[in-house]
């Protein structure tokens, strides 16, 4: 009796810093895998006219008011991630760069800049605005992308464009434009160089459509 008693104590005693090391180990490791990634700190990027002066493709004078509304965005865009795709219809976002705004913001601020730099018409005001206004030209974002489905890689823009008079809500007209620009690197750099000249053509292709109704 007294010989098994010492046997289990022995044991008892040679197990016990096994388990508790083998414990601490494991511990350790636990720590180590569930310790969060450490990512580089998030790149803001924001889609802006030449700082030096420009010259409009389609110069054009108007006697009104043009007020600047935005309608909504698809549901992809309605975020400042950065969108991307590499299989159809498949949209993902990267993770460390991302737009300052949302692209419809982005996109009215840019237009707004673009037509008070014009001068096209008497002014232009961007709702939400106190101010009384002639026409009302709304936008839509249907897609702001850059797309590594096609070799090269593209940016694309598209837009539905609503023009309405402001007195009794009537639409004018309506139109949808798409724009593309080529990345010649396949980094989210690249994409945003790509989305500026996107955007440039949109910003012209919107303006003279808007000299024509």
């Amino acid at each position: 009796m007294t010989t098994r008693i010492q046997l289990k104590s022995f044991l008892f005693s040679t197990i016990k810093p096994i388990f508790i090391m083998s414990f601490g180990f494991l511990f350790l490791s636990g720590c180590t895998v569930l310790r969060p990634v450490n990512l580089p700190p998030m790149q803001l990027h924001q889609i802006q006219l030449p700082p030096n002066s420009f010259s409009p493709l389609c110069p054009y004078q108007r006697n009104q008011v043009l007020m600047i509304s935005g309608l909504g965005a698809a549901q992809a865009y309605q975020t400042k991630q950065m969108a991307y795709q590499i299989q159809p219809n498949q949209i993902e976002y990267f993770a460390v760069n991302q737009w300052i705004d949302t692209p419809l913001s982005q996109w009215l601020q840019l237009f707004l800049e673009y037509q008070i730099r014009a001068h096209h018409f008497q002014s232009t005001v961007i709702a939400p605005t106190l101010s009384s206004a002639d026409v009302v030209i709304q936008f839509y974002v249907l897609e702001a992308l850059q797309d590594f489905t096609k070799q090269p890689a593209e940016a694309h823009f598209k837009l539905l464009v609503q023009l309405t008079k402001n007195n009794n809500k009537k639409m004018i007209l309506s139109q949808i434009f798409e724009t593309t620009a080529p990345l010649f690197k396949q980094n989210p750099q690249a994409g945003v160089q790509a989305m500026q000249v996107a955007s440039q053509a949109m910003l012209n292709k919107v303006d003279c459509w808007l000299k024509s109704v």
